[in-house]
């Protein structure tokens, strides 16, 4: 079996892709280990603000140092943000991967893990994106970067949050463009999980004891706006149904 680590950074959204991708990757023959024992090690980073985007170069420097001859690979907001001047500069990284797409990581992992790819044009071309220039001028136009729909996200997934707590991504995205936040242009256009989808991950959820659910999205008022109108309060009703000690 192949061995990764993950180090993930950030908010809470890129906690529950750290831990799709560990669900994914244990279909195929991976295995979660510690850093000293990882074939891989996987910086899922941060990209925000800039004290997130220091923490995650400082990570991949710090790990590059510990283990000069591991491959790692900075994924994440950061590397979807400056895949091209990453490339360039964050030599330290063996693969900068310029997808928010949980599933083509795995996909990469699982066909091309083994060679490595430096070069962020053919990883873009593979993922369907355009990485940003760094820095962006302060009045350039933002346009919304198309994005996969988000996957089915499994109630049956490794946990990274504290015992008897967990995190459901309700939605992927947003639609607001608002001038000081750059969450359009790394995760895409707003793309909301249907109610029946995060009602079973919900259910898988509570039959694992979990009693505390928190539900996350960049913009959680505008969960189901995408098609039209909101569906939060639907969806808290449907969840709010469901029998068993939580909140």
């Amino acid at each position: 079996m192949k061995r990764y680590y993950i180090e993930s950074l950030g908010c809470a959204k890129n906690q529950v892709d750290s831990e799709q991708l560990m669900f994914l990757l244990s279909g195929g023959n991976w295995e979660s280990v510690g850093p000293e024992d990882a074939d891989i090690i996987i910086v899922n980073s941060c990209g925000f603000i800039e004290s997130a985007k220091q923490e995650s170069i400082n990570t991949v420097l710090a790990f590059r140092k510990r283990f000069p001859l591991k491959k790692i690979m900075l994924a994440g907001c950061l590397a979807v943000r400056y895949a091209q001047d990453l490339s360039k500069s964050l030599v330290e990284a063996d693969v900068i991967f310029p997808s928010a797409d949980i599933q083509k990581i795995v996909e990469y992992l699982f066909k091309e893990g083994e060679e490595g790819k430096k070069d962020p044009d053919a990883a873009c071309a593979q993922s369907g994106i355009e990485s940003e220039a760094l820095p962006p001028t302060k009045n350039s136009p933002r346009p919304l970067r198309s994005a996969s729909q988000p996957l089915l996200i499994s109630g049956e997934r490794p946990l990274l949050s504290l015992p008897g707590s967990a995190y459901i991504k309700i939605a992927e995205g947003c639609n607001n463009s608002c001038s000081f936040c750059a969450i359009p242009l790394i995760r895409g256009s707003l793309r909301s999980r249907t109610i029946p989808g995060i009602q079973s991950e919900f259910e898988a959820l509570l039959k694992r004891g979990v009693k505390e659910i928190n539900l996350i999205a960049q913009d959680s008022a505008s969960y189901g706006r995408d098609s039209g109108e909101s569906l939060l309060a639907p969806l808290l009703e449907s969840l709010l149904k469901t029998s068993g000690n939580f909140w």
